[in-house]
């Protein structure tokens, strides 16, 4: 009895560690390309794109998360395409999650 109780446990654990794992590498995403950050920048439109879709369709997490002085709720990301400089795109959404701003440096 108390071997079939072991076996059980390092069974479930096997199956805890192998879901764990599992998950993560499954949900892992590799970082967009320059192209794409570029699309993404470009198709979010002020006084239409909402916060709720920027988060689904851009990289998560961003570089920065922030609120400015005004209280908009801000995201930037990092780009770094594979000749020149890197890249920052920033979006700002006001209190009611609508795109605000967005800039380039």
């Amino acid at each position: 009895m108390k071997i079939v109780l072991i076996g059980a446990v390092v069974v479930v654990a096997a199956l805890a560690v192998g879901l764990t794992l599992g998950l993560r590498s499954g949900g892992a995403k590799s970082p967009p390309s320059h192209a794409e950050y570029v699309r993404l920048y470009q198709a979010a439109t002020i006084g239409t794109t909402r916060v709720a879709d920027v988060e689904k369709q851009w990289p998560q997490p961003p570089y920065q998360d922030y609120h400015d002085g005004n209280g908009n709720h801000c995201f930037e990301w990092f780009d770094k395409p594979s000749t020149g400089a890197g890249m920052l795109f920033d979006l700002c959404f006001n209190k009611k999650g609508v795109l605000l701003t967005k800039q380039t440096p």
